[in-house]
């Protein structure tokens, strides 16, 4: 069946129609999930994506030509309808190579396809480095779940770094690099067969070109607007230009690795010449407003390359040739920096501001931070050489590395250094792989200088080199994980010398062999050693990556190392009209719980309009460390919109697994728990000491708050809350007996309420610290703090308990007497500091009301 739109005979192609589809799928969710749904965006981008999707099914070069003229120009299109960082979301170009792939795939699956093509030179390393990418993300984003659903349940976004990123975050990272890294490669595989045709080859290059001279022209209009044009507000408050690209940085690869291609078509042809000169200023002006130093270096660097390399072109005599190309090099390079120099633009602030750096002695500022984030990523290197902690997860562990080196931190989302970046995520593996492409590429581009061109060919390739030199002279400062446009123009330039007349379509004057089902044939290049031996090398690489993202990179793992409070399912914290503060919670939610006390409270609330006729019932689970659900401890029926208040016994709770034939709701409490045992805190007493340990760790158990459903106010009532709210909780307090019994209470010193310090004293009528300076003589002693609350609106003072720095306890008082809180942390001989923070002040004079608390005297006790 030939269809007239394709020009091409319907034949499916099944085990490419299942990958399409199982693609399809994962482009829908990408989409829906990642691109922003804003109506006015979605106008401007879905033709486009239309465009390229339709002319993918009916022609691949059409829809090639297509994707290499729009992928310069489309990334300002969030800019344009006011979608910048603060919105996350996915880089343009990467959107519009997705859907160039879609239309790709489809036709491979729904097509004839060729019947011989020209394998890519770079193929089985290509792929081989595009599955341990895939291997790596894999792991990683599996990692960032938790390994769900096999070592907890849901996707719980639990915290996952030091600056309190959360799971989805990472993941999106993980996503994100990986696509970087793969997508480029991609691009070059399908793109190379179709640049041997030589006028496609030049009609790419036509269309790159146009595509780059569009958006210098938007550049010098953004440079001249009198206010931000499309520009992220962090650029803007720089005054560095990023015309239609992701960044400055980005826009600054482009006019690097351009600028050596100008001065080829100036050397190339005598009628390319005056549009040479004009493309040259305008990419000149631009590299002024981009203000990137680095890419000053790089064009300056690759544009030597290519009068070095054009030299051999020129007839003339040696010496006269040495001359010419020595003069013009120094003429150019005295230009860029006479204007970077000496220019109103930022390139010029920002050289003189790098100038006073290099003679002050500050290296690391001189770099920008550079170095800080390059000892980071050799660090990382360093304790996971083999496997890298994982793609995309660079930026995910830097605050964590930051604490662990005690470096100081650097605003930053990559490690700034190309190859320091394949190190860190993919260790020695993807060094290697890294490394062998690109050795492997140098070979292939020596053969294609080799070939067979003609004058203006060479001088071409030259430019087309340079540029590529320029690229990776920028490489050694960036690492550009977000800019998809960056890498798509690298492997342009890379892929376009490779398809030179070096590689011809028939090597003995037979027929290629035929595509397989993606449309590549397999290379006879290698011996079996190799095509083996990579099994064993991924197998080998998976499980080491597997291993370390179980052990010591999970987030259980890294949340005992750095002590992190974890909690999922909860939106922000909110105030009542008591001055409560509390969460409101989704249907499944999760936290940790810290021993601070014998019992813990947790105020639970349920607000469903109809919940006297359909109560809610929540359901605690105690939880794993991954939080997965080991046992139900606690469920209740919530049958208005009171709060409710759940007390568990702490001391069961963190006792053995012996516990578990107790039944539902054994560790839940109504009334007093019993006493802990006397003994059981001298001997955890005991241990603290003999360990020395000068940091305490408070032990902490996992909780999961599931509940029976939930409801959505902005759809039940008509107002702006788009939520989905199950359930509230308020802060959790504690309760702390006495370890002993009081009558046989022996008090060593006492230290009067008048030796509390702070601005208000013992007594804290607002919000605020008090803290007290004490010394202890003998060892194994305790603190009984004597305190008394004001109540307002039936709520009293909840306050929390420092002793040297480290929280110790949390409570709220529910009477207005004096009353005794004992500490249940021992204490050693020597100096200490007690500090006291009220934390829910209420002052409503209208109302006669006013929360208060007052302490009392310290009393150092034994038993």
């Amino acid at each position: 069946m030939t269809f007239f739109l394709f020009k091409s005979k319907l034949r499916i192609h099944w085990p490419c129609f299942a990958a399409t589809i199982i693609y399809a799928l994962f482009l829908t969710y990408f989409y829906y999930t990642y691109v922003p749904l804003i109506p006015a965006f979605q106008l401007a981008l879905g033709p486009l994506l239309l465009i390229i999707l339709i002319l993918g099914i009916s022609k691949t070069e059409w829809s090639l030509l297509a994707f290499i003229f729009l992928f310069p120009l489309v990334n300002i299109l969030p800019y344009l309808f006011g979608i910048f960082e603060n919105i996350p979301h996915a880089p343009t170009a990467l959107v519009l190579f997705l859907f160039f792939l879609l239309g790709w795939l489809l036709r491979q699956a729904l097509f004839d396809r060729d019947k011989e093509t020209i394998p890519h030179p770079l193929q089985p390393l290509i792929v081989f480095y595009a599955i341990l990418i895939l291997l790596s993300g894999l792991i990683t984003f599996l990692r960032y779940g938790n390994f769900s659903p096999w070592l907890t349940n849901g996707w719980p976004e639990l915290v996952v770094n030091a600056d309190g990123v959360r799971a989805g975050g990472a993941r999106m990272s993980v996503l994100f690099s990986s696509l970087n890294l793969i997508s480029g490669l991609l691009f070059s595989l399908i793109l190379f067969p179709h640049l041997k045709k030589k006028r496609f080859k030049s009609l790419a290059l036509v269309a790159l070109g146009l595509s780059f001279l569009l958006s210098l022209l938007f550049g010098l209009v953004q440079m001249a607007a009198s206010s931000p044009l499309a520009q992220p507000q962090r650029w803007s408050q720089l005054k560095q230009f990023q015309s239609t690209y992701k960044d400055p940085n980005a826009f600054a690869f482009f006019l690097a690795a351009f600028f050596p291609l100008i001065i080829a078509a100036f050397l190339a042809k005598k009628n390319w010449r005056l549009p040479a000169i004009g493309l040259f200023g305008l990419s000149l002006a631009c590299l002024l407003g981009s203000g990137a130093r680095s890419a000053l270096l790089a064009s300056l660097v690759g544009i030597v390359f290519v009068l070095l390399a054009s030299a051999r072109q020129i007839k003339l005599s040696p010496r006269k040739k040495t001359l010419l190309v020595a003069g013009v090099a120094l003429l150019i390079i005295g230009l860029f920096l006479s204007l970077a120099l000496f220019s109103p633009f930022a390139l010029s602030r920002r050289l003189n501001r790098s100038w006073l750096n290099l003679t002050s002695g500050f290296l690391n500022e001189l770099f920008t931070g550079k170095l800080t984030l390059w000892t980071a990523a050799t660090t990382m290197f360093r304790h996971y050489p083999l496997s890298g902690v994982g793609v995309g997860a660079f930026i995910v562990e830097l605050p964590n590395y930051f604490i662990k080196q005690g470096l100081t931190p650097v605003p930053s989302d990559s490690a700034e250094n190309a190859l320091f970046q394949v190190l860190a995520e993919l260790g020695i593996f993807g060094g290697v792989a890294a490394i062998a492409l690109f050795l492997k590429f140098l070979k292939k581009a020596r053969l294609s200088w080799q070939s067979t061109m003609s004058r203006e060919e060479k001088i071409l390739a030259a430019g087309i080199s340079g540029g590529l030199v320029a690229g990776l002279v920028s490489f050694i400062f960036h690492s550009y994980i977000g800019s998809f446009e960056v890498k798509y123009l690298f492997w342009f330039l890379a892929t376009w010398l490779l398809s030179s007349p070096a590689e011809l379509p028939r090597s003995n004057g037979g027929p290629q062999k035929q595509r397989g089902w993606l449309g590549f044939s397999a290379s006879a290049q290698y011996s079996a050693l190799w095509k083996y031996g990579r099994v064993f090398w991924l197998a080998l690489f998976f499980f080491l990556h597997l291993w370390n993202s179980l052990t010591s990179l999970s987030i259980p793992a890294r949340t005992a190392e750095f002590a992190w409070e974890q909690d999922f399912g909860f939106y922000g914290w909110e105030k009542d009209s008591r001055g409560f503060d509390f969460r409101w919670a989704k249907k499944e939610a999760g936290l940790t719980v810290e021993r601070l006390g014998a019992r813990v409270v947790l105020p639970v609330l349920a607000s469903h309009p109809d919940i006297e006729k359909k109560p809610v019932e929540l359901r605690i689970y105690l939880a794993d460390d991954w939080f997965k659900k080991k046992r139900m401890i606690y469920s209740w029926e919530l049958r208005d919109k009171a709060w409710h208040h759940v007390e568990l016994d702490l001391e069961k709770l963190f006792g053995n697994e012996a516990e578990k034939g107790e039944g539902t709701g054994s560790e839940a409490r109504k009334a007093q728990p019993e006493r802990p045992a006397l003994d059981r805190v001298l001997a955890k007493a005991t241990s603290a000491q003999i360990k020395g340990e000068s940091e305490r760790r408070v032990p902490r158990l996992n909780l999961r708050l599931v509940a029976s459903r939930d409801w959505n106010p902005g759809r039940v009532l008509g107002i702006p809350d788009p939520r989905n709210i199950a359930f509230g909780l308020g802060r959790l307090a504690y309760f702390y007996p006495p370890p002993g019994p009081e009558q046989e209470v022996k008090i060593r010193k006492t230290i009067a309420n008048s030796q509390w310090e702070g601005p208000q004293g013992a007594t804290l009528a607002g919000n605020g610290s008090a803290e007290l300076n004490f010394s202890v003589e003998e060892e194994t002693c305790f603190l009984r703090l004597a305190v008394r609350g004001q109540k307002a609106l039936g709520v009293g003072p909840l306050f929390e308990v420092r002793l040297d720095g480290q929280l110790v306890a949390r409570t709220r008082l529910e009477n207005e007497d004096w009353t005794y809180l004992y500490l249940p942390t021992p204490l050693r001989a020597g100096t200490h500091r007690l500090e006291v923070e009220f934390l829910n002040d209420l002052y409503a004079p209208s109302l006669g009301q006013d929360r208060n608390l007052f302490l009392g005297s310290v009393d150092l006790i034994r038993w």
